[in-house]
């Protein structure tokens, strides 16, 4: 399986957040449940919404 696409999704988020999710990513797929395109885009944007949220 191809995870370019979802790794690509992680360009915009910090290093911390980049490495638990990656990491999170690397589980599943090890695990043979790789994210559906849709579920991993939603995860993204509650990282990044989160993050932004406790900085603020």
């Amino acid at each position: 399986m191809s995870t370019r696409w979802h790794v690509q999704l992680l360009e915009g988020l910090p290093p911390d957040s980049r490495r638990r999710l990656s990491s999170q990513l690397r589980r599943s797929v090890r695990a043979g449940s790789p994210p559906t395109r849709r579920a991993w885009a939603l995860t993204v944007q509650q990282e990044l919404n989160g993050r932004y949220r406790r900085c603020a």
